[in-house]
Parts: C-alpha cells; sequence; structure tokens
C-alpha cells in the first residue's frame, strides 16, 4: 500500500480516487485506527478534529493492488 505520514492535531484529508474501482483508506494515529472507503471516481472529505497531536499514517489499497489519485491533507493547531 502507498503511505502517506504527518504530526498535527486537527486536520483534513480530502481525498480524489481516479480509478474505478474501491480505495480502501487506514488511518492510524496513535493508538487508534480508522478505516474507511472511497468509491471509484469518488471524492471523499474526513475531518479529524480533536486527533491527538502524534504521527498519522494514512495507507491506501485496492483490490487490484494499484491505487491512484490525490490527496490533500489541511493540517493544524487551531481547532477546526
Amino acid at each position: 500500500p502507498k503511505i502517506l505520514q504527518y504530526i498535527y492535531s486537527e486536520n483534513i484529508n480530502i481525498h480524489k480516487n481516479t480509478r474505478n474501482e474501491k480505495l480502501k483508506v487506514t488511518l492510524r494515529y496513535g493508538k487508534t485506527s480508522k478505516q474507511y472507503t472511497i468509491d471509484g471516481n469518488k471524492d471523499k472529505t474526513v475531518t479529524m478534529a480533536n486527533a491527538q497531536p502524534v504521527k498519522h499514517t494514512l495507507s491506501f489499497s485496492s483490490d487490484s493492488g494499484i491505487v491512484s489519485g490525490k490527496v490533500n491533507v489541511r493540517v493544524s493547531d487551531t481547532k477546526l
């Protein structure tokens, strides 16, 4: 899987899945793990308000093993 890491306590993840298959996303921070999916050729915004100020890891995978698209991460120390 593809991996992105960042450290901030407040953030928004904006995903654009440019493949015609479901994208699986796992967000890990501290001892917390959240999973969600993005349908093929769709966008999804995930807000992590009050996240712990620790390393965050986003992992991406698909059934075919191919992932593509764009991820924008807005990070801030200011409450969302």
